[in-house]
This record gives structure tokens, sequence and C-alpha cells, in this order.
């Protein structure tokens, strides 16, 4: 009885390089996915591999643009004495 993971390496073995260079960049979307779910210390965030890390940065900042948040503003003494 064949694997799933024979069966993939077998599929992956017929494709020509370009078509293995997209099936590597694939299942590195998915680990990037499967990461984002996971809060990282500095310390491990510097582990990961450097592809992985600016995933997750973009990741972030994407999910940031759908924040909604308020610019804080910020005023010197200036401001709130009339001259």
């Amino acid at each position: 009885m064949t694997t799933l993971a024979e069966k993939l390496i077998e599929k992956i073995n017929h494709l020509d390089e370009a078509n293995q260079q997209q099936v590597l960049e694939f299942v590195e979307t998915i680990e990037a996915r499967q990461t984002s779910q996971q809060v990282y210390s500095a310390r491990e965030l510097m582990r990961l591999p450097f592809e992985i890390r600016n995933r997750l940065a973009q990741d972030a900042l994407e999910r940031s643009f759908e924040d909604d948040v308020e610019l804080l503003e910020t005023f010197d003494e200036a401001d709130f004495y009339d001259e």
C-alpha cells in the first residue's frame, strides 16, 4: 500500500522543474498560514527561515489594513494656550 507522502513524491517527480517550484511555493504558503496562527517570541521568529518571516510580516500587515484604528494626534503646550 502506498502512503500519501509516497504518492505526492511520485507526482512531484513527474513534474518539470518550474512546476515543482510552484508546488514548493504552495507548500510554503500553507506552512506560513499555519505558523501565522502561532505566537512567536523574537528569538523564535529569528530561527524561522527568511521567507517564512517575510510571509508572517506580510500577513500581519495585510490583517492590520482591516483593523479599525484611530490616529493619535499629539499636541504641545502651545496648542492649549491662547496667545
